[in-house]
């Protein structure tokens, strides 16, 4: 199950990983003993996290939340409340932000007493919670939280993996704020980290959020032409780190390529672009409004135009 989970958080090969996880979940099933909640939490909840991030966030959901009903009758312990936090982060993603608040509330709840693994602990709600506010659009207070969270002190080339979280959401803020030289900025210095690392092949969904983060940030600098390869570059990690039927981080990319290539006068494949991304969107029955309103605003761009060449 860990090797598993490692090749599909870090998108060595993430397709490979969630189809071990499947047979190691399947396998547990079947196992004599196999229902008992110690047995079952860890690959289950390894399962659920690494499905959702791979693009099947319902999936992902059920079973964490058989993980959270395996741990109920335990009380209150860690374990329960680091996956309330996991499902929290998929809820943010489906739009559910105050089911996800709700959650936040209960884990914290949960905090060991003392210690590091207390501020450990803390620290990760804190982070969902900031998503959460990146997604509500509440910029301001994920600013003063952001600020609490003291991410310019993280030493990236010490800490590579925190490090590249916390580079990574202080990017998203900078860009949600409108700092986009600044967002820009913070990915080519983490693109820089990455393809000098040893880990590098370990480090390909970082890689894939980066280059989308600074192809964004160069567009919104009128600096289009520059933003295309790097969003090429998104668009192909993302087929490979995510499921290219089902995931909206892939769609993401997809849509941003396609402002790009619209800003371009590239038409054609804008057009295509667009409809893969609004088919991945159909697959989900509920999305966050941080995919949604993206993907609106490009089907309105391209009406646009389809009724501007009429005219001409």
């Amino acid at each position: 199950a860990e090797y598993a989970h490692l090749l599909a958080s870090t998108g060595q090969s993430a397709a490979e990983g969630i189809k071990q996880l499947a047979r190691t979940v399947d396998a547990l099933k079947r196992a004599n003993g196999g229902d008992e909640p110690a047995n079952q939490w860890g690959v289950l909840t390894r399962y659920g996290t690494d499905v959702a991030n791979y693009g099947h966030l319902e999936e992902g959901l059920d079973a964490l939340l058989r993980v959270s009903q395996l741990l109920a009758d335990g009380g209150g312990s860690w374990r329960l409340g680091s996956v309330l936090v996991y499902e929290a982060e998929i809820l943010v993603k489906l739009g559910r932000t105050a089911e996800a608040d709700r959650l936040l509330d209960e884990a914290h709840q949960m905090l060991p007493t003392e210690g590091i693994a207390r501020s450990k602990f803390e620290r990760v709600i804190q982070i969902t919670r900031f998503r959460l506010l990146l997604a509500e659009q509440r910029n301001v207070e994920a600013a003063t939280l952001a600020t609490k969270l003291s991410f310019d002190n993280v030493d990236i080339g010490v800490q590579i993996s925190n490090g590249m979280t916390d580079r990574y959401l202080q990017a998203q803020l900078a860009l949600a704020l409108g700092s986009a030289r600044r967002a820009q900025e913070l990915a080519q210095q983490s693109l820089s980290i990455i393809e000098a690392s040893s880990s590098r092949a370990y480090l390909a969904v970082a890689e894939q959020r980066f280059r989308l983060i600074a192809g964004k940030a160069l567009r919104s600098l009128n600096q289009s032409a520059v933003a295309e390869p790097l969003l090429r570059q998104a668009v192909a990690l993302g087929t490979s780190v995510y499921d290219p039927r089902r995931s909206p981080e892939l769609a993401d990319s997809y849509i941003a390529l396609a402002q790009c290539l619209l800003d371009l006068n590239k038409r054609d494949e804008a057009r295509s672009l667009f409809a893969k991304a609004h088919a991945i969107h159909a697959t989900h029955r509920q999305l966050g409004d941080q995919y949604r309103k993206p993907l609106t605003i490009l089907a309105t761009r391209i009406a646009g135009i389809k009724v501007a060449t009429a005219i001409d």
